[in-house]
């Protein structure tokens, strides 16, 4: 109980965002791989935020007939197993929308996880990054959205270790590793992963998909401060029957 010589003081904090849409940014006959911050700063030009804190350029998925959309969903190692939920709920929400869309593959990616033979070298311990992809499928899932889930630079020990401990419906049948790793691929991954049926893919990401300073670049054309991002959606889409590249794009939450 307060006396009367005391105060009551309540500071509120609003933490404000923006989810930005870049586009097909396959379009560009150019230059069709653009660096993230430089698609993202292209995007936002001429925006608003205080007209609405959705930016969205055309999507590869409003053209997505007859095509095979990959979704590789990027998320923060720092996050806690319910913030993971909610931000892939966010991240996915706008496709349940769209009916019957489903993506043919959602690769799940732990920021900062780098591949190796070793779980002790990781910097995120084995048990985090299992139960933030345990979260980000069960609330891909929950939405019905997703046909296959994908893991991203999981080394034996740690695709093992996940299987051992995930439900059938949430198996992983991708491993996207770095295109530079996957000359010197351990022969027990290899073996691991023809007997379960898990596809090795190689990627060219970036270690680091989004800095403090490229995104805070982003912000500077909007007249805002970013100061993280949530999550990073990729999407790849190919043409079914053809198996060629047709569109890509990001989707992405930041903070300010």
């Amino acid at each position: 109980m307060l006396t009367n010589d005391q105060t009551c003081t309540t500071h509120l904090i609003i933490i404000m965002s923006a989810i930005i849409w870049t586009g097909n940014i396959q379009q560009n006959p150019v230059q069709p791989t653009i660096p993230l911050p430089s698609v993202l700063a292209d995007s936002v030009k001429g925006h608003d935020l205080s007209v609405s804190s959705v930016i969205k350029n055309k999507s590869v998925c409003d053209f997505a007939v007859g095509s095979e959309i990959t979704g590789k969903l990027f998320l923060p190692s720092t996050i806690t197993v319910e913030q993971c939920f909610d931000f892939v709920t966010e991240a996915m929400q706008p496709f349940k929308a769209k009916g019957a869309f489903k993506f043919t593959t959602l690769i799940i990616s732990i920021e900062g996880l780098a591949f190796s033979d070793e779980v002790e070298e990781m910097d995120t311990s084995a048990d985090t990054v299992i139960a933030l992809y345990k979260a980000a499928a069960k609330a891909a899932a929950k939405l019905q959205v997703v046909e296959h889930f994908g893991v991203c630079e999981f080394s034996q020990d740690l695709l093992e270790a996940l299987l051992k401990s995930i439900e059938p419906e949430f198996k992983p049948v991708i491993d996207h590793i770095n295109a530079a790793d996957c000359c010197v691929l351990p022969p027990g991954l290899i073996k691991l992963s023809t007997r379960e049926g898990i596809r090795l893919v190689a990627h060219h990401d970036p270690e680091t998909s989004l800095s403090v300073s490229d995104l805070a670049k982003v912000g500077s054309e909007l007249g805002v401060q970013f100061k993280r991002w949530d999550w990073i959606l990729k999407l790849t889409a190919v043409i079914k029957d053809r198996q060629v590249l047709h569109g890509s794009e990001y989707v992405v939450k930041a903070v300010y």
